[in-house]
């Protein structure tokens, strides 16, 4: 090698050992993906501000919770533009996941059972520890699975709500 090749390289070298030195090399970390590892029911409020507790069964590994019907009358417009009196029920629930520094904080929640349940489809699913009420048209059994949207854990609640006369 040419002698005035190795002074340039070694300038070079020298330089960017000098410019690290004083300026530092800023490292990007890459995003650490946290995973949802449980979600817990954590409580019901219905539409007549009824608070109803939730227990947890550890032998089926399942939440239930009875809740008193108390329906109310709304009147509801159908496709040709009728108008008839229906009775409905809502019934929110709240719901909380860990870690609290996931990732994806979202679920997605579908009924299981009945095929023909007596509430209305969801119509959204579970964000920020709540979830859209669930109307009831009637008493019935309904079976809910929330079940976490980061998938690689596969975060599972399940909650059988039990609406009715209970007192």
């Amino acid at each position: 090698m040419k002698k005035s090749t190795v002074i340039i390289l070694l300038v070079v070298f020298l330089g960017s050992v000098l410019i690290v030195g004083i300026f530092g090399m800023q490292a990007v970390p890459f995003e650490k993906i946290i995973y949802m590892d449980k979600i817990e029911i954590t409580g019901i409020i219905t539409s007549d501000r009824q608070e109803v507790s939730v227990t947890y069964d550890e032998v089926e590994k399942e939440y239930r919770a009875y809740i008193n019907y108390n329906p109310k009358k709304v009147q509801e417009q159908d496709e040709n533009g009728n108008i008839t009196e229906v009775e409905e029920f809502e019934v929110t629930i709240a719901w909380d996941y860990f870690p609290k520094d996931a990732t994806n904080k979202t679920v997605t929640v579908t009924i299981v059972e009945p095929a023909k349940p007596a509430c209305k489809p969801l119509t959204s699913n579970g964000a920020a520890g709540r979830t859209d009420p669930l109307v009831f048209l009637r008493k019935g059994n309904v079976h809910l699975r929330y079940s976490s949207n980061d998938s690689a854990t596969g975060a599972v609640a399940d909650i059988w709500l039990y609406v009715g006369n209970w007192e």
